[in-house]
């Protein structure tokens, strides 16, 4: 219960400082509560390390800026953006973020792929200059999507395809909150739906790849319209861009179905009577037509 409220609790109130000083506290409490959550000991040791040298090189950074250490203040930046995208898990330094994400139970993945991104992203948007963001974000993008080339392992797919859409909140950290909120609470749910059967071959996970992959009518089909929107109006190369490595995410994912048999019998008409799909189906579908009315 402890590590649960300290896990929901530090992003939600996150959400309302922008101070940077507490922004890092809450970051610390978040982290302490994930590792009581992992309830893995060679695995929270991993987490424990990666996240306690990521905040040493921010604490780095923020000292050299605060006291004025002109000697080390060009290179001060770079201990800063080294320090986010580690507690991030984006390229370059996405493998412990794809080691501890394979190795622990469903549900800390989840929180490990949502919650703890949260307050990194917030920093993100508080410290970081427009100018450091677009490149850091088309790393993670680029190189997230042909990682996923020859990947069939379902827990690593999905641990790749967040290191993806870590480059799009990345970017999207530099515009309008809401635009980072929306996406990111999409997101999250699009996640909710797929975690729970990321151990089968089910056309329930199915469906959830085909959300997480913009297929339209789906959910995810609306949280990349909505991302591409500002986008585009910032850069049209940016967004073409974007959209074409979507296009190939899809790819990998049907490429991906394939291999596993899961061909149109396992959607078949007596599949979409269960009851689980049903409410899958109205979730997805749904909330796209509130965001098509909006």
């Amino acid at each position: 219960m402890f590590a649960a409220t300290l896990i929901l609790g530090t992003p939600v109130l996150a959400l309302s400082i922008e101070n940077w000083v507490f922004l890092w506290m809450l970051l610390e409490l978040s982290s302490v509560g994930f590792i009581i959550f992992m309830k893995s000991l060679e695995m929270s040791m991993i987490y424990f390390l990666t996240q306690t040298f990521g905040s040493i090189m921010i604490l780095f950074h923020l000292v050299f800026w605060k006291e004025n250490m002109f000697v080390l203040f060009s290179i001060s930046p770079y201990f800063l953006i080294i320090g986010l995208i580690l507690k991030l898990g984006v390229v370059p330094m996405h493998q412990w973020f794809l080691n501890v994400g394979s190795k622990i139970k469903k549900w800390a993945l989840f929180m490990l792929m949502t919650m703890q991104k949260v307050i990194p992203l917030l920093l993100f948007k508080v410290l970081l200059k427009m100018g450091v963001i677009p490149g850091v974000a088309l790393l993670s993008a680029i190189f997230g999507v042909f990682f996923q080339l020859g990947v069939y392992n379902l827990k690593k797919l999905i641990l790749y395809s967040s290191v993806v859409n870590m480059g799009w909140l990345i970017l999207l950290s530099s515009f309008q909150m809401t635009f980072l909120l929306i996406f990111f609470l999409l997101y999250s749910l699009m996640l909710s739906l797929i975690v729970p059967f990321i151990s089968t071959h089910s056309a329930e996970m199915v469906l959830g790849f085909m959300s997480l992959a913009g297929i339209p009518p789906l959910l995810g089909f609306f949280s990349k319209l909505i991302a591409l929107k500002p986008f585009t109006i910032w850069s049209e190369t940016w967004g073409f861009l974007l959209l074409i490595l979507s296009v190939i995410n899809t790819f990998i994912y049907f490429r991906v179905f394939m291999s596993f048999g899961l061909k149109a019998p396992t959607l078949s008409l007596h599949t979409f009577r269960k009851p689980l799909w049903k409410i899958i189906l109205f979730i997805q579908i749904g909330f796209s037509m509130i965001f098509m009315i909006i």
